[in-house]
């Protein structure tokens, strides 16, 4: 409010100026305005904004406001980096906690010439794993990549298992890749999700 009133008054000055400057701009909305007129409203705004005790308390209740202000931005700012905090920290522990989970693939032809993918899980947590969820690439020996019904686009492919795989444990995972012929290699794994027998689960956690 102090603020504002500091504001209007700067404010009401220069429309002063601008009056006893050239009055003719004013006549429509009071005709009879003249440069005297003018001056005297100046001069009494002057002296309104010159009274030292109502421009002290002003002036102090735009400091007030001022202060209370800063000290909100300050507050949240505060909070903001609290929960960017948290929410770095909580991915950082996802992303260790996962880490725990080893997948090693390989492709692998089968008796009739269909390419597999196989892939060793080791579950490294203290938890029983009962959901796996992942998602890989598929390249030829060119390093092109191999889509579905032999495209040459990328297709991610997506595995789920529900195997059990107790803690320190390795499970032998197969995929059969009837769809994408052409595979010889795979990208790395990466883990989406997974799931254990005590109800948790966790997500991989996206980009920050």
């Amino acid at each position: 409010m102090y603020s504002f009133i500091q504001a209007m008054l700067g404010f009401s000055i220069m429309i002063s100026i601008v009056a006893i400057i050239k009055p003719s701009l004013f006549h429509k909305i009071y005709g009879k305005l003249n440069r005297k007129h003018a001056l005297a409203i100046f001069v009494g705004i002057f002296i309104v904004m010159n009274f030292t005790p109502l421009t002290d308390k002003v002036n102090e209740g735009a400091k007030r406001e001022e202060t209370v202000t800063n000290q909100q931005k300050t507050e949240q700012n505060a909070a903001a980096k609290a929960e960017a905090d948290r929410k770095h920290a909580e991915r950082e522990a996802k992303l260790e906690f996962l880490s725990k989970i080893k997948l090693t693939q390989s492709i692998v032809e089968n008796v009739i010439g269909t390419p597999e993918l196989h892939v060793l899980a080791k579950n490294g947590t203290d938890k029983t794993i009962d959901g796996l969820e992942f998602h890989t690439s598929f390249q030829n020996n060119f390093g092109e990549p191999v889509g579905k019904w032999g495209t040459t686009k990328e297709d991610i492919f997506t595995a789920r298992s529900q195997e059990i795989i107790k803690p320190g444990k390795t499970a032998e995972l197969e995929w059969n890749l009837t769809l994408y012929e052409a595979t010889t290699k795979a990208a790395p794994p990466i883990i989406d999700r997974v799931h254990f027998t005590d109800g948790t689960a966790v997500e991989m956690p996206t980009e920050e």
